[in-house]
């Protein structure tokens, strides 16, 4: 069996996030040794598409092969490995089931190195069952906190009944004023839902300033 030594991974259960998105308070696993295992690129594309169990047999291949390191010895990792097609590459954590608990993708120079590798590996056939679709998101993780947080206030300031600082947002969102409480709410959400631009992150940094004041 190959194996890669010392990587960082962030298993999640449903966001499956991009390098570059990953956040510095993500719980990351520092793991020192996990196996790579060749597979078809289609079971790459299933596992980010769609819940996936996989057959058991491929559970004995795998068990008890990832070391964490002592930095991660919080948890165990029992079933889990790195999937390659040699252009992708993902790692995987399941349960006693076969059933796919946590996805992660890769650092760059990781993913680059584990493919690079994975040219001299023979393919494995792995047999699996796809369960439920994944809610795939479009946007994102930025973006899609940006917006969140954007709602939330606009949200708790007609709560609050704080029409003033409404206003102020309104004002600093379109450049011009409104007195209708209800259809500055709905232009702001509305217009929430196109992509961000500099207007939306104006306005997400005059809230998180208004509140780092306080």
């Amino acid at each position: 069996m190959n194996f890669y030594y010392d990587i960082v991974l962030n298993f999640n259960e449903d966001d499956i996030y991009e390098f570059y998105e990953w956040e510095k308070n993500d719980p990351y696993d520092v793991v020192r040794k996990i196996p790579i295992i060749k597979v078809n690129n289609q079971v790459i594309i299933d596992i980010l598409k769609y819940k996936i169990k996989i057959n058991k047999d491929f559970l004995n291949v795998i068990k008890d092969k990832t070391i964490l390191s002592k930095k991660s010895l919080n948890r165990n990792l029992e079933y889990a490995c790195i999937l390659t097609d040699s252009k992708n590459a993902i790692a995987i954590e399941l349960d006693k089931d076969g059933s796919i608990l946590y996805v992660s993708k890769l650092l760059l120079e990781d993913e680059n190195n584990i493919n690079e590798i994975s040219f001299t590996l023979k393919k494995q056939d792995i047999k699996y069952t796809k369960l439920t679709k994944r809610n795939i998101k479009n946007e994102i993780r930025q973006v899609r906190n940006i917006k969140r947080i954007i709602k939330l206030e606009l949200e708790s300031l007609i709560k609050s009944q704080n029409f003033s600082k409404l206003s102020y947002l309104y004002l600093e969102w379109f450049d011009k004023e409104e007195n209708n409480y209800k259809k500055m709410l709905q232009d702001m959400l509305n217009d929430l839902h196109l992509n961000i631009d500099d207007k939306h992150l104006k306005i997400y940094e005059i809230i998180k300033s208004s509140y780092n004041k306080i």
